[in-house]
C-alpha cells in the first residue's frame, strides 16, 4: 500500500510556480513572427515601445504570476503530442533578470489548461491556467485603445 501511496502522490501533487520578483518586462515569441516586447515602466506596461491595453497585460501578469503545474505528464520523448515543437515561448524578467521561461503547448482536451514546458527541463506538464489562449494576443490587441472624441 506504502508503494501505491508513493506512486500515487507522485503524479497527483501540484507545484506552484513563485517569481521572486516583480514582472517588469515579458516577450512572447511565436515561430515565423517578430516577439512581442511587453515592458513595464513605472506603473504604466508598453508593447513594442508603444502604448498597452492595461486590460490585456492584468490578464498576462496574472496568469503569469499564478501559474501552477498540476501534473508531469510526460518526461518530454513526445512533444509533439502535445504541440511543443516550434511553439510559442514566454519569457519573463524583472530587469535584466530571467524569472521565468516556458514554451506552450496546446491547451487541454478542456480548453483550461495548457502543456507546458520549463526552460531547462524536458518534462513536460500540465498546467493550470489557459496560458495558449491569454497569450496568443496580436499587437493590435495589446495596443492600448486611442480615445476617440465624440461627437455632440
Amino acid at each position: 500500500i506504502y508503494l501505491c501511496q508513493i506512486a500515487f502522490n507522485s503524479k497527483t501533487s501540484t507545484e506552484k510556480i513563485v517569481l521572486s520578483q516583480e514582472i517588469t518586462s515579458i516577450s512572447i515569441s511565436k515561430p515565423n513572427q517578430e516577439p512581442l516586447i511587453l515592458t513595464k515602466n513605472e506603473d504604466t506596461w508598453f508593447v513594442n515601445n508603444q502604448k498597452a491595453n492595461e486590460d490585456a497585460l492584468a490578464e498576462i501578469t496574472y496568469a503569469l504570476e499564478n501559474i501552477t503545474l498540476l501534473n508531469k505528464v510526460s518526461s518530454g520523448k513526445d512533444l509533439a503530442t502535445y504541440e511543443l515543437e516550434n511553439a510559442p515561448v514566454v519569457t519573463v524578467f524583472n530587469q535584466d533578470t530571467q524569472l521565468l521561461k516556458i514554451t506552450l503547448g496546446k491547451s487541454s482536451a478542456t480548453t483550461k489548461q495548457t502543456y507546458i514546458q520549463k526552460d531547462g527541463s524536458p518534462a513536460v506538464y500540465l498546467a493550470s491556467q489557459p496560458l495558449q489562449e491569454i497569450m496568443n494576443v496580436s499587437l493590435e490587441n495589446l495596443l492600448a485603445k486611442e480615445d476617440t472624441p465624440t461627437e455632440q
